[in-house]
Formats: structure tokens, C-alpha cells, sequence
């Protein structure tokens, strides 16, 4: 697994990025302020 810090905005841009290179979302953990903070991928392929 790799966790990746992301702008309250870059969701689906680095969740493209990720699954393009073979990673699967595998969840997503929120601010005090309720924005999307650090993205969790599992590799998919070997």
C-alpha cells in the first residue's frame, strides 16, 4: 500500500495517475476540516 498526501481538489487527477500505473483506491482519510487529505493505493499488478 502507499498512502499520498493530495490537495482538497486532486482526488480524480492522482487517483488517474495511480490507476494508470497499476494501483487500485483502497481509501481516503479527511482534515479537521472535512477535505479529502491522503489518498491509500494498493498495487493491482505484480
Amino acid at each position: 500500500s502507499i498512502a499520498v498526501e493530495i490537495g482538497h481538489t486532486q482526488r480524480k487527477e492522482v487517483t488517474g495517475i495511480f490507476s494508470s500505473a497499476g494501483y487500485m483506491p483502497a481509501g481516503v482519510f479527511r482534515d479537521f476540516g472535512g477535505n479529502e487529505r491522503v489518498l491509500i493505493f494498493e498495487l493491482t499488478k505484480p
